[in-house]
């Protein structure tokens, strides 16, 4: 049981039939949510029950925080099953992406532990980012370097989090793996990148947001804006500030 378990604290969606997989991350989860509730909360716009909300999806995500050697991190899915287990089954880390991964979660629990003053969850937080890249084979799983799911994802949520926390370690990971997203350009694509289709196994040109080059392109753009000391109004839309 890792350090960050915090015993059995029920799902806001449990109860449904044994095939209803219930998700963490924040594109396609419970940290969405999360992240919501927080950053409207942190700008004042409140409602009877909102702290309660983000005090009881954080403390469930933290339910489910796993660790190893490098540090906490989350599943990508977890079955009723599973859920309905005492203690918590051992689960295994999810890739380090955006969508799914650690990084969107950590994002959304600091975005939660800054709005309510819970310190728990934003040091869960950062130390969970900086798991990713202490992780051995952490960056595995990242086949492109779209938002969604690949490394300029890693990176926007890293800097994020870094950027918060005033972490400069994690400043000069977030650093080095946008170096990893200019390395992967290749002038001879349609769009200078292209995209991992996990379907069908290959690689596709597309010049789309989450996956595509546009928001590889915003990524980058944001980081060389760094200096600025500002986080760029688009990354609201990924519920990141």
């Amino acid at each position: 049981m890792g350090r960050y378990r915090a015993g059995t604290a029920a799902c806001p969606t449990s109860g449904g039939p044994r095939r209803h997989l219930l998700s963490p991350g924040l594109a396609h989860g419970i940290s969405g949510p999360l992240a919501l509730l927080s950053l409207a909360w942190a700008r004042g716009h409140r409602v009877p029950g909102q702290d309660t909300a983000i005090s009881r999806i954080a403390d469930w995500l933290m339910s489910w925080a796993g660790e190893d050697e490098a540090g906490p991190y989350w599943p990508s899915l977890i079955s009723a099953a599973e859920e309905r287990s005492d203690p918590r089954p051992p689960v295994t880390p999810h890739r380090a992406s955006w969508c799914y991964g650690a990084p969107g979660v950590a994002r959304a629990l600091q975005l939660a532990g800054r709005a309510v003053g819970e310190e728990r969850w934003t040091r869960c937080a950062v130390d969970a980012v900086h798991a990713v890249h202490r992780r051995s084979g952490g960056l595995d799983g990242l086949t492109d370097a779209g938002l969604c799911h690949g490394l300029a994802g890693l990176a926007q949520a890293t800097a994020c989090v870094a950027a918060d926390a005033a972490d400069p370690l994690l400043l000069r990971n977030a650093e080095r793996v946008f170096q990893r997203v200019c390395a992967a350009y290749d002038p001879a694509t349609v769009f200078g990148y292209r995209a991992y289709d996990a379907v069908r196994r290959q690689h596709t040109d597309t010049p789309g947001l989450l996956e595509g080059a546009c928001g590889i392109a915003l990524a980058l753009h944001s980081h060389l804006d760094s200096a600025q000391h500002r986080r760029p109004a688009w990354e609201a839309m990924l519920l990141l500030s």
